[in-house]
């Protein structure tokens, strides 16, 4: 992913180009950690709790995913999935 994408805010080009990178690279948990940031900025919270799930998944021992996960589950009310979320991310840390 090109870093003049997310400096000009052209937000979903810079989706477009890290779907296409996580293509060839189908378990790259920062990548798709990205991914899920982007999409939440674009306000697509579902694509973007599913992003941070699969960078959980391919490492659930990474931080970022399950905060900002934690973020999308607290906007929905889901109290405790975020505070399940959150207390795994600060563990991590």
């Amino acid at each position: 992913m090109r870093s003049c994408c997310v400096n000009a805010r052209d937000l979903s080009q810079a989706c477009d180009e890290i779907k296409h990178a996580i293509q060839y690279q189908p378990n790259d948990a920062r990548a798709l950690c990205t991914q899920g940031l982007i999409e939440m900025r674009l306000g697509h919270h579902d694509a973007a709790s599913d992003a941070f799930a699969r960078s959980i998944e391919a490492d659930p021992n990474l931080a970022d995913p399950w905060a900002n996960r934690a973020i999308i589950a607290f906007r929905r009310g889901d109290v405790s999935g975020a505070i399940h979320d959150l207390t795994r991310a600060l563990a991590l840390r």
